[in-house]
């Protein structure tokens, strides 16, 4: 009889270990990894590179639209797509 009940109170030991962590779990999703930080600066940076060549590039087509590099520029532009707008921090 005992060794019955040493064996449900392993189990619920570990039962109540996992749902520990199951529950506990949920509070490290607002944590990020060093290296989802780093990602993320990466991604904004590369962002923010993107909207300046777009307004680069818009600057010279409207400033100088008879420029032999008007064309190029409006191509670049194309495929750049539309601004986008930096995650708020």
């Amino acid at each position: 009889m005992t060794s019955v009940f040493v064996a449900i109170c392993k189990r619920l030991a570990l039962l109540f270990l996992a749902a520990g962590i199951v529950v506990g779990g949920g509070a490290c999703k607002g944590k990020a990894t060093p290296a989802e930080l780093k990602a993320q600066k990466v991604r904004e940076f590369r962002e923010r590179q993107k909207n300046l060549a777009r307004k680069c590039y818009q600057d010279l087509v409207t400033k100088y639209p008879d420029s032999e590099f008007a064309d190029q520029a409006n191509e670049r532009l194309k495929v750049l797509g539309p601004p986008t707008t930096p995650p708020k921090k």
